[in-house]
């Protein structure tokens, strides 16, 4: 059971309700947003809050607090884990504001460099963090399943879209190892590395980021 914070209120959830893009997710679709801390202090939350109401408003989702009953909702739930270092997460939905945390457990070894594989996958909203994510835990789930860390979609034309769960950098061949079959056409449209911690709220015409958390 996951002891989360819903509309303000603690509530235990089974986990499975809580899993994004499987079919025991209990929850109408809507958003989602993922941050971590360090030592109980939030990692760039508000630009992460900030897309959340900007996604909000495109999808034309209402979300019936303002954004700082959130900010005091997610200190409440940060406070209220034991772990330092977590992962918070934010599922908005119609009626439903949602915000529980786990222990970030976060592999070191990342930073050296992680294994992927390509897939033709693609969400219908990849620039929308929405709660629709079986393609992309389809395509994670095989990455684990080849011994990999993460899937890496890309469309027809090779273009690279996003991360399936997890990844968040510009590419280099050096830090992630795609295909080698695809690599000299994925990264032509690659930009140069960034930090693995650089989240793609921070994505700009400079760098292509994808998912982190």
């Amino acid at each position: 059971m996951i002891k989360a914070l819903i509309n303000g209120d603690w509530e235990n959830v089974p986990e499975a309700h809580l899993q994004l893009g499987a079919d025991t997710f209990a929850y109408k679709p809507g958003l989602y947003e993922t941050f971590r801390t360090l030592n109980h202090k939030s990692v760039f939350f508000e630009p992460h809050l900030d897309r959340l109401i900007q996604s909000a408003d495109r999808i034309g989702l209402t979300i019936p607090f303002t954004q700082a009953e959130i900010f005091e909702m997610v200190k409440t739930v940060i406070s209220d884990f034991p772990d330092p270092d977590q992962r918070i997460r934010i599922l908005a939905m119609p009626n439903n504001l949602i915000i529980y945390t786990s222990a970030l457990e976060l592999d070191n070894s990342i930073y050296s460099g992680i294994a992927a594989i390509t897939v033709h996958a693609n969400r219908k909203t990849p620039d929308v963090k929405t709660t629709n994510y079986k393609v992309c835990l389809k395509a994670w789930r095989k990455a684990n399943d080849m011994g990999c860390f993460e899937s890496i979609l890309i469309d027809g034309n090779v273009v690279v879209l996003e991360g399936s769960h997890r990844v968040a950098v510009g590419l280099d061949r050096n830090v992630l190892h795609l295909n080698s079959k695809l690599f000299s056409q994925v990264s032509r449209y690659l930009r140069e590395a960034v930090s693995y911690t650089h989240l793609r709220a921070h994505e700009t015409d400079s760098y292509l980021v994808c998912r982190l958390l």
